[in-house]
């Protein structure tokens, strides 16, 4: 158990730092949802190493600095990996947290050892199927047309979409709706809200909204089309931060560590835990530990997912990579990665092979590519 929560915390590190894989996106985020324990280390370390203070203290020390001041506390204690977490205190011991998790893996001693816990805990967790997941532990592979009779709730499946009976359920418990790489899939929600849900991406929702909100949790990315109720308001939390909807059409991608939130109809409120800003409709918020930036967003590139296209203008290719495992469900390694900040113009489109594309991109001579034994997807820039 301890190995696994030492992996899981490096998982949080690199999710704050931006460098988690989809796969392992979607394997943090279930077991934030089935364990308490794991969902308050991850709410303590996004709150701590977000803070200002820290920011600063890692422009102004050193990495020696940093790394002799949490093994001075970490060392004599003694202590069990788990509770250096709450009894490491300030933001310089954060920074050296975030130092060597990152750079030098103190949870996890070496790269190998890194990828063989991967190996135990991520693949076997990941499913291949759409799943809904209850908090009572109960799990659903929904990728066929049918209805679900679950907690006091009618869930009816169909055409890629599910819809809760907005009047059935009476118990109070949370569902996530699991996406995994290479499908896409559409949630109704209790107020009659819809969301499609892009691939390696998770909503999580309550079978009914019966507080002062309407709190839904998102990773990944999805388009949020909200029933307007006042009296209610519908809270999209992402990883540092919260957009407060007002009745709106809104795209919301949070991948990375930097969400980012595109309105195209409405209004929303986007709140950080250093800034707050009310968006326009054809702006969007891009959320930071500096505060929320704004600007004009081109809704043919930033929608375009919904259709099953990815548009690239001007792009690095190591950014285009990155859609290729949510949407074909496969790995890919580039060879010389220090040559990819090239920049390419294109689309990819997930409905037509993926090797048939990447001969297209070949064929420029741009790039070359090979796939392994394992299947993993090797791509040497020219």
């Amino acid at each position: 158990m301890e190995n696994k929560l030492g992996y899981i915390r490096s998982l949080i590190m690199q999710e704050i730092d931006g460098q988690l894989t989809e796969q392992e996106s979607v394997f943090l985020l279930q077991q934030v949802n089935e364990n308490p324990e794991i969902a308050e280390i991850r709410n303590h370390l996004w709150e701590t190493v977000g803070a200002d203070e820290v920011n600063q203290y890692l422009l102004d020390h050193t990495t020696e600095t940093q790394t002799a001041k949490l093994l001075s506390r970490i060392e004599p204690a003694k202590q069990p990996r788990k509770k250096v977490i709450y009894l490491v205190a300030g933001a310089a011991a954060a920074a050296a947290i975030i130092l060597l998790i990152t750079n030098i893996g103190i949870f996890t001693n070496s790269k190998s050892h890194n990828k063989e816990i991967a190996k135990a805990f991520s693949e076997e967790s990941v499913s291949k199927n759409v799943q809904l997941t209850l908090s009572s532990g109960a799990v659903y592979n929904i990728n066929k047309d049918t209805s679900v009779n679950t907690a006091g709730a009618n869930w009816k499946v169909a055409g890629k979409t599910l819809t809760l009976n907005t009047a059935a359920s009476n118990i109070e418990q949370f569902a996530t709706l699991t996406v995994p790489a290479g499908k896409d899939y559409s949630l109704v929600l209790p107020d009659g809200s819809r969301i499609q849900v892009n691939a390696a991406s998770t909503v999580k929702f309550p079978l009914k909204f019966s507080g002062q909100y309407r709190d839904v949790y998102v990773t990944g990315e999805c388009y949020i089309k909200a029933i307007t109720d006042a009296s209610k308001p519908l809270m999209v939390h992402v990883p540092g931060a919260v957009v407060q909807v007002l009745g709106t059409e809104f795209n919301v991608n949070a991948y990375d560590s930097l969400a980012k939130i595109a309105l195209v109809n409405g209004k929303v409120k986007v709140k950080s835990s250093t800034d707050s800003i009310v968006l326009q409709p054809g702006y969007m918020g891009a959320v930071s530990y500096k505060g929320i930036n704004v600007n004009k967003f081109d809704e043919y590139e930033t929608l375009s997912w919904r259709t099953g296209q990815f548009i690239f203008r001007n792009a690095k290719f190591e950014d285009v990579c990155k859609v290729i495992p949510r949407w074909f469900g496969v790995q890919v390694v580039l060879d010389n990665k220090q040559a990819s900040d090239k920049r390419f113009s294109g689309v990819i489109d997930r409905y037509q092979p993926l090797d048939l594309q990447l001969k297209g991109l070949k064929a420029t001579g741009a790039i070359d590519y090979t796939t392994s034994a394992d299947s993993i997807i090797h791509i040497h820039f020219n």
